[in-house]
């Protein structure tokens, strides 16, 4: 899929990893269990450090350690989901459009220039004439079709291979 530039849009997992990077700013002292310290972090809910010696904290810093609270990652890990399953949905809506919305949109108008450009505006089928069209040599990838998947041709030869890949020829 590709963006409004026609660069490559971005996998949805990189996506939703760099909207939930957390940079832990916000850490506190907090116990784990019965016996184990941690400095969790108090957006993202992780643990920043492994378990910290008891003998490496004082008394005051004991008392006031907070507990560990799971909620905090399990409320980061469902906005988390929340947004991928968004980003999905929306992917989904876009790649269902109609093959004609889809031949109206921005997207296919620019990769049907690029092709043609690339093939010299000559027909890929008889090399004489001049393309008008751009033939899938398969739909497989609809509709993020690779450029070399495609080829421009003429009517007369689109129509005649239109034909025989649907057996009437």
């Amino acid at each position: 899929m590709t963006d409004k530039n026609g660069h490559s849009e971005k996998p949805i997992w990189q996506i939703v990893n760099e909207k939930f990077a957390c940079d832990h700013e916000v850490v506190h002292l907090r116990l784990r269990g019965s016996n184990q310290y941690v400095y969790q972090c108090d957006t993202c809910g992780r643990a920043t450090t492994s378990a910290i010696a008891h003998d490496k904290l004082n008394e005051d810093e004991k008392a006031k350690a907070g507990r560990f609270n799971p909620a905090i990652q399990d409320h980061w890990q469902a906005a988390r989901d929340d947004y991928r399953k968004s980003l999905v949905e929306m992917r989904s809506r876009k790649m269902s459009m109609s093959y004609a919305d889809w031949r109206r949109g921005h997207e296919w108008q620019r990769q049907r220039q690029r092709v043609m450009h690339r093939d010299g505006m000559i027909c890929q089928a008889c090399n004489e004439n001049l393309a008008t069209e751009v033939h899938h040599l398969t739909y497989k990838y609809h509709p993020h079709t690779p450029d070399f998947f495609l080829q421009s041709v003429c009517r007369a030869c689109h129509e005649r291979i239109t034909a025989r890949d649907k057996g009437e020829s």
